[in-house]
């Protein structure tokens, strides 16, 4: 983890544990359940669907509309608390769904970057509170994780989510793509529809995102469209 970047992946040990003591084993099939009461809500569940990917964990998905939609529907719930018996999970480190600063700088020019915020934090016209400095990564594309939801916080269909994506990124499902946000909490989003639902075979998070850029007075940046 570099030091003073706020949402980054934990120490791979830890991912480990957490993982061990739920009970979870890389055979198992996990849903993913959150709520859909503000943005951030709803990005928190594609963030740990992509963790437990990287983790190795292969069955993995997220329960449209969350606990939120599941409430109102008048769906069974119970109170309490569920101890899970803890699983023997050995890890299986998936590499390839990380880019580090380093690597995106390296890559530059040879990859597509996806910067999944709103669109005026992008440009530069609005000051992104999470972010020392204003603008983009120059060649980056926008693809707002905003997008990827209806107004309910439910996900877009198929067929809309595949036309934001071909707009922004291309039909090639074999491209490089190398997606970031803020801060790294929301990009897994748009890492969740291209990667799982879309099918687009090569796509990976720069974790520490615009956050661990613009600490870089190496890493250029470019404002407007």
């Amino acid at each position: 983890m570099e030091k003073g970047i706020s949402c980054q992946l934990p120490p791979k040990d830890d991912i480990e544990d957490n993982l061990r003591s739920a009970g979870i084993d890389r055979d198992n099939i996990v849903v993913i359940v959150g709520k859909t009461d503000t943005d951030l809500d709803r990005a928190h569940p594609a963030r740990v669907a992509w963790t437990m990917k990287y983790a190795g964990i292969g069955n993995v998905a997220i329960l449209d509309g969350g606990y939120s939609k599941w409430k109102a529907e008048g769906r069974p719930l119970v109170g309490g608390w569920t101890t899970a018996v803890p699983s023997s999970l050995h890890c299986a480190w998936n590499k390839d769904l990380l880019c580090s600063k380093d690597c995106l700088k390296e890559k530059a020019g040879r990859v597509t970057i996806v910067d999944t915020r709103v669109h005026s934090r992008f440009t530069g016209k609005v000051q992104d509170p999470g972010v020392r400095k204003k603008g983009h990564i120059p060649g980056s594309v926008n693809l707002p994780y905003t997008s990827a939801f209806k107004k309910d916080g439910t996900f877009q269909g198929k067929d809309r989510l595949a036309r934001h994506a071909a707009r922004a990124v291309g039909k090639d499902r074999k491209k490089e793509i190398v997606i970031l946000c803020c801060t790294g909490r929301f990009s897994p989003t748009w890492w969740f529809m291209l990667s799982e639902v879309l099918g687009y075979g090569k796509v990976s998070i720069f974790d520490g995102s615009m956050e661990e850029w613009c600490t870089d007075t190496s890493a250029p940046l470019v404002e407007g469209r």
